[in-house]
């Protein structure tokens, strides 16, 4: 895929830039089920499409006439279509002045990909050019600020993939996870909780009976013991966890009430990323964002088994504002 350089700009409001307006996907219509459509932040909002349904998809520019075609040939482009150079990179295509109209006009149909995929920059997704109300940067709380839509075709409806613009500030803080429990959770087992936006569990178990994790689905997750690591790969929680091989980005799984194991290591320890213990939510509760202080936005437990035993992993998540952070960090710091 090509690839271009975007300016960093200020918006309507000064000191806001690029970067605090992003672009969402809302759900596509129950019509465009069978197409996987996902939109990336690389260099700039990227729209990616696979269709593998075997009907074709049109994108259609601002005129309302195709310059791209997605289905079972593969993907075919309308190469003389301003449309289609615009969507070759990140940055501002300028059409040169006195271009022939003719080439616009009559369509160039070529073959760019024999896979039903494809992924471009479409100028109608771009975030440069919103604009973020006065009150809106004030307020400092992430908001929708507009709506983004391109039209396309598909089996010959019309309808059209859409989103909406969000301003998203700078956070004024951050969320942070700690273990409320011992972390010797059960004879001979031990957790360490591994802090980040999405906080990790390392377990290493010197018992000789295995240890099962539950998932969030409520089956089985991790079984972690002497002869190694097993994982149930149609667990939700293992294709959440940062260590499942996924496909074209996706990370939603299949639950399953049986149970799929396959061994992922010899080794009695293990570690993986726990979404259960991350907030969810973009901004902490009003009363703390208004006072400035660290406090509790959620509670969390990881629930295990070991034989007959049974428990949990117990946490809560805090929300910690930048200048507290920094002044606990720097009370703590040997002089």
């Amino acid at each position: 895929m090509a690839c271009g350089l975007i300016a960093s700009q200020a918006l309507a409001h000064a000191g806001i830039e690029v970067d605090d307006v992003v672009a969402t996907l809302d759900e596509p219509a129950a019509a465009l089920s069978a197409v996987h459509v996902e939109l990336r932040k690389t260099l700039a909002p990227q729209l990616v499409v696979e269709n593998k349904s075997g009907k074709t998809l049109e994108i259609l520019d601002s005129n309302g006439k195709a310059f791209m075609r997605i289905g079972p040939n593969g993907v075919e482009a309308d190469v003389a279509s301003l449309e289609w150079q615009r969507s070759l990179g990140a940055g501002n295509v300028v059409e040169t002045r006195g271009a022939p109209t003719a080439a616009r006009n009559a369509p160039v149909w070529t073959m760019v990909s024999k896979e039903a995929a494809w992924g471009w920059f479409d100028a109608r997704v771009k975030t440069d050019r919103v604009k973020v109300p006065y009150r809106v940067a004030d307020a400092h709380r992430s908001a929708e600020v507009g709506k983004w839509a391109i039209p396309v075709v598909f089996d010959g409806r019309r309808m059209a993939l859409g989103g909406t613009f969000r301003y998203a500030p700078p956070p004024a803080g951050r969320y942070e996870a700690r273990m409320t429990g011992d972390g010797a959770i059960a004879p001979g087992v031990f957790v360490q909780l591994l802090p980040g936006e999405t906080p990790g569990f390392l377990i290493e178990n010197t018992s000789a009976g295995p240890i099962t994790i539950m998932g969030s689905d409520g089956q089985p997750f991790l079984r972690i013991g002497a002869e190694g690591v097993e994982a149930n790969v149609k667990s939700v929680s293992w294709l959440r966890s940062g260590q499942a091989e996924v496909s074209f980005g996706r990370d939603v799984a299949v639950a399953s009430s049986v149970p799929v194991w396959q061994k992922r290591s010899t080794s009695p320890r293990f570690s993986w990323v726990e979404p259960r213990a991350a907030y969810a939510g973009a901004d902490p509760p009003e009363a703390l964002r208004q006072r400035r202080v660290r406090g509790e936005v959620m509670q969390w437990q990881i629930a295990f088994k070991q034989g007959e035993r049974t428990g949990a992993i117990s946490g809560v998540t805090d929300w910690v504002p930048f200048e507290r952070a920094a002044k606990a960090i720097a009370t703590s710091s040997p002089h």
